[in-house]
């Protein structure tokens, strides 16, 4: 137990890391706004301090489009280290090759037709 928290056995928040579905909690207006901006395509910026659940939010919204809808496929990405254009297409690739594709073949096959279609288009 923590001197901090007196009697409490856990601390109820997770801290350091995006929370799971099961600890995330009390943002059902949120989540509601954020979900209705994916699926009407609306571009959405969120602002607040650090540690304050941006990404929580953003996860837990997607997954509930997803659960509603298993059509719609949402593609997360962390671009923090990202340092160039080459990097970040890289990077996109591989994440939505994650997000379409639940068996590694299907991924295998989904890159190379997505390679091609980069090579056709240049």
């Amino acid at each position: 137990m923590s001197k901090i928290y007196g009697t409490m056995e856990k601390i109820p928040f997770v801290f350091g890391k995006s929370t799971d579905f099961v600890n995330f909690t009390d943002r059902d207006e949120e989540v509601s706004q954020l979900t209705d901006n994916f699926k009407s395509l609306i571009n959405t910026t969120i602002i607040s301090p650090r540690r304050w659940g941006k990404t929580s939010l953003v996860e837990n919204a997607a997954h509930t489009i997803m659960a509603k809808n298993d059509k719609i496929k949402i593609c997360l990405l962390d671009i923090f280290n990202v340092r160039s254009e080459s990097e970040f297409y890289e990077h996109f690739a591989k994440e939505i090759l994650k997000a379409t594709a639940s068996k590694w073949e299907e991924m295998a096959t989904s890159a190379k037709k997505f390679l091609l279609l980069c090579l056709v288009c240049r």
